[in-house]
């Protein structure tokens, strides 16, 4: 593991946030690494004072993870959403030659870009993995940034593979694990929600949020789910917006919600700015999803 470190120095919440995804982090390093990270917090005192003058946090590179099985690879996804960090996929085969030209290209990104895991998993070792993933051609490479597959490119192109790493590379809004109690109902919600049953939907947010307050994933949900109801409480769903994007400035979705709550309740402006927000911070998809919808606010 090699710590880098930016020019540029950090606010304290950006601090704390870091401090968090670190100690979730370190859990899943070697041995080695994870006291080479713990070292660097405790020298630097990130746990004990943080101010914006204090020293600037590390940016972590790490050498690309092999994922053998749907254990090691759920572990290494789950870590890089705790710690705010982009996931790059190779899918590759061991039959396939342009993987092997391609491969020196991926481990060189791995050992220079921070804020990313690199993880490389072989389809026919893990099949499923290449199912879910809906693969059919090698090398196919993934960006997957908290939990969400944003970007897919096919093929062993350098160029194409760098321009990938980098429009996605994080950090990203640390997202952590929830207790399997706010999980189980967050998937209760979400099963709802698919089945449109949206104020079924809230409710079993409503209690998730009850055991993690701090949720900003849930919260965002939860508005969500208000905004699709038959009557809408756009004023419910702008305050659960607010509270999303005050616990989480750069999260895109949170910003969309915010501006279809500010549309609901006409307050056109705001809610034109708020999908400006989102365009600025968010993954392709959502950019195009707030550029839709700051097209119709401001039509």
């Amino acid at each position: 593991m090699a710590l880098v470190f930016p020019a540029t120095a950090w606010h304290a919440e950006e601090q704390l946030s870091l401090a968090k995804a670190a100690l979730l982090f370190a859990d899943c390093l070697s041995s080695s690494a994870r006291r080479s990270l713990l070292a660097y917090i405790d020298a630097f005192s990130l746990f004990s004072h943080f101010d914006s003058t204090a020293p600037t946090p590390p940016r972590i590179t790490m050498p690309v993870i092999e994922a053998n099985n749907v254990t090691e690879w759920n572990t290494a996804l789950r870590a890089a959403k705790a710690a705010g960090r982009t996931v790059i996929v190779d899918a590759y085969a061991t039959w396939c030659g342009p993987c092997k030209a391609i491969a020196p290209v991926f481990d060189k990104l791995a050992s220079t870009v921070d804020w990313v895991t690199f993880v490389r998993f072989d389809v026919d070792k893990c099949p499923s993995i290449a199912q879910a993933k809906k693969i059919t051609a090698m090398p196919t490479f993934l960006a997957i940034r908290n939990g969400e597959t944003v970007e897919t490119l096919k093929g062993a192109d350098p160029a194409a593979l760098n321009r990938l790493v980098y429009t996605h590379a994080g950090p990203n809004p640390p997202i952590a694990p929830l207790s399997p109690e706010a999980e189980a109902l967050k998937e209760e919600g979400n099963t709802f929600f698919k089945g449109g049953e949206f104020e079924s939907a809230r409710d079993k947010y409503s209690e998730a949020i009850s055991l993690a307050p701090e949720s900003f994933v849930l919260l965002g949900n939860r508005a969500f789910a208000i905004l699709r109801s038959a009557s809408p409480d756009f004023e419910a769903a702008l305050a659960d917006a607010d509270e999303a994007v005050r616990i989480a400035p750069t999260w895109a979705k949170g910003h969309v919600r915010r501006g279809e709550a500010l549309q609901g309740l006409g307050r056109k402006d705001e809610a034109a700015r708020a999908f400006e927000e989102a365009i600025k911070h968010g993954t392709p998809q959502v950019k195009k999803e707030a550029s839709e919808k700051l097209e119709k606010v401001r039509s």
